[in-house]
């Protein structure tokens, strides 16, 4: 018995420590809109259609609600705390845009959610020990990064939204939602 009672508290640890990989969307991590009298299906080809205006769509899923866009990456630069960013230093930047459309046949709502990446030359490294919580100055060459190459060294840093650009989308989304026919005006 007490070890079933172990192992049980073992597994329900796991899986409270793992959680979830998907969050579903909320206000605190997506930008919303709500259109009443119009079909979640209405809604969702309204956002991809004013998605895919903007950026390459990557996967498109009706079932989900879920529109994925490809990301952009250009030269440009980036919002962030540091010296470069503060004097507006060129860096490598790409934007990740994604839709979630949810609700029923008399009410939806689109969720939307754009994400600046910056690339890091030496980014799995720079940060390293902020993230490890030990401050001890010892460890191994591998343990300091020494063993790895520069392509592992490379990596993309979440640096912020773009507000405006979800805000933008879901602007179009109301505009291609309003000239619908038969749909009321949100």
């Amino acid at each position: 018995m007490k070890r079933s009672l172990c192992a049980t508290c073992v597994v329900i640890g796991a899986v409270l420590c793992t959680g979830c990989s998907n969050v579903a969307p909320s206000p605190l991590n997506y930008s919303h809109a709500r259109f009443d009298g119009c079909s979640r299906a209405e809604a969702f080809d309204a956002t991809r259609r004013a998605l895919s205006e903007r950026y390459r769509i990557a996967r498109s899923d009706a079932d989900t609600g879920t529109i994925t866009a490809q990301p952009l990456e250009m030269q440009g630069p980036a919002p962030g705390s540091r010296l470069g960013d503060l004097v507006k230093t060129p860096r490598r930047t790409r934007i990740r845009a994604r839709a979630v459309v949810t609700g029923t046949d008399q009410q939806a709502e689109v969720w939307c959610k754009v994400v600046v990446d910056r690339f890091d030359q030496a980014g799995s490294t720079l940060f390293e020990r902020d993230a490890s919580r030990v401050d001890d100055p010892s460890g191994t060459p591998a343990d300091r990064g020494g063993a790895r190459t520069a392509e592992q060294n490379q990596v993309w840093r979440t640096v912020g939204r773009d507000k405006a650009q979800e805000r933008s989308i879901l602007s179009a989304v109301r505009e291609i939602v309003a000239a619908a026919p038969g749909v009321t005006p949100p």
